[in-house]
């Protein structure tokens, strides 16, 4: 009785915490050269190709001309478009040093966003507000992620690179709270000087997988989903309990 009870406990203890921190969007099975855009009319993919290798976007210097835009509608996926952890992997970024938009708040038209600025991340308010990491943690044509969460009851935002925290503030004017029918992801806005007053700050780049969660999720939860996970310490206790348990059951057969 006693092992049926503590493996029950182990159990719905595993699921319950796997389940805390599973997105409500995974798409980073869908970044590959079987990508079908039919399925997915969330996304908007404007100068970017899905390959093998995941979602090759052209940034603003490109053949084409017009720079490379992600969009993704979340009103039929997130409860709350102020709520929500999101976690971007990326297979590299041409240019870091300079500024390149990762997150557009205000539908392109001003300067506010999530940004990397000099191998490091920020959030951009358009007053000249920098909330920024201090370590140069993104390299150019290097694999890293980024993570960023808001919560509706706290208005704390936190960026995340590696699943390391870089920055947090208060967002009393709600300018990370976005529009949920077209939310830009690794597009520029056109606010920003430059060729023709397109958006320059757009990159070259590759990325791997998109995951947006419906709550701000805990620095805990970051971490244990920006890395390859160890096994759980209850996992592994599980798994043990159980293999006792057969063992038990066979001798007694």
């Amino acid at each position: 009785m006693l092992y049926r009870i503590t493996a029950a406990s182990l159990l719905a203890l595993a699921t319950a915490t796997l389940a805390q921190a599973a997105p409500i969007a995974d798409y980073s099975v869908q970044f590959n050269s079987q990508f079908d855009a039919a399925a997915h009319p969330e996304l908007g993919l404007v100068n970017a190709d899905v390959t093998a290798d995941g979602l090759q976007t052209h940034g603003f210097y490109n053949d084409q001309g017009v720079p490379s835009q992600i969009t993704l509608d979340t009103s039929g996926i997130l409860p709350s478009a102020g709520d929500y952890t999101i976690k971007m992997d990326f297979g590299g970024v041409a240019v870091t040093r300079w500024s390149v938009k990762l997150l557009d708040f205000a539908n392109r038209t001003q300067d506010i966003g999530l940004y990397i600025d000099n191998h490091n991340i920020s959030f951009y308010d358009y007053q000249g507000g920098w909330n920024m990491g201090s370590s140069p943690l993104i390299q150019d044509n290097t694999a890293f992620s980024v993570t960023m969460s808001r919560s509706s009851a706290t208005k704390l935002v936190v960026g995340y690179i590696n699943g390391v925290q870089q920055f947090s503030f208060l967002d009393t004017l709600g300018l990370a709270v976005f529009n949920p029918s077209q939310f830009y992801l690794f597009t520029d806005d056109v606010a920003t000087p430059g060729s023709g007053g397109d958006a320059y700050e757009s990159r070259a780049g590759i990325i791997k997988s998109i995951d947006l969660y419906q709550t701000a999720l805990s620095a805990t939860d970051v971490a244990s989903i920006s890395v390859v996970p160890e096994p759980e310490s209850y996992v592994l206790a599980l798994i043990g309990l159980l293999t006792v348990g057969s063992l038990m059951k066979r001798r007694r057969a």
